[in-house]
């Protein structure tokens, strides 16, 4: 019998006034910023803020895609945290939207309600959203 996992680092950072998180295991490297990377809010039909020195790329592998890697701007705070079960909010269905896809729940962690991201949507959103950059 396998045994759930109670807590899970999770990697938090900003998409604007959204508060955003990954598992951390999927992050590959925290860097600078490069030009021509997405910022994560473009990927939910925000205009991405403007840059600030806090700003950073992100480059995540997926696991289920075969390692495939995929990277995108977020802004400060980026910091570690743990998610602990009691910590994920019930999901509203009704309340879902397409464009949200990559989000696969909400946890609320230190008095702040944190947007949880699927590694392998976020990989396919960002690979869509590239590909619309550079299709003639």
């Amino acid at each position: 019998m396998t045994q759930a996992l109670s807590a899970v680092p999770i990697l938090r950072f900003g998409a604007g006034e959204l508060a955003m998180a990954i598992a951390a295991a999927d992050v590959r490297t925290i860097v600078g910023v490069r030009p021509g990377t997405p910022h994560i809010s473009t990927l939910f039909g925000k205009r991405p803020p403007i840059s600030c020195s806090g700003q950073r790329r992100i480059e995540i592998l997926s696991r289920s895609q075969k390692g495939v890697a995929a990277a995108f701007l977020v802004d400060p705070p980026v910091q570690m945290m743990t998610c602990h079960q009691e910590d994920i909010l019930p999901l509203m269905p009704s309340l879902w939207s397409h464009s949200w896809d990559p989000i696969m729940g909400f946890a609320r962690i230190e008095g702040h309600t944190i947007a949880l991201l699927d590694i392998p949507k976020l990989v396919e959103a960002l690979d869509q959203w590239l590909a619309t950059r550079t299709q003639p």
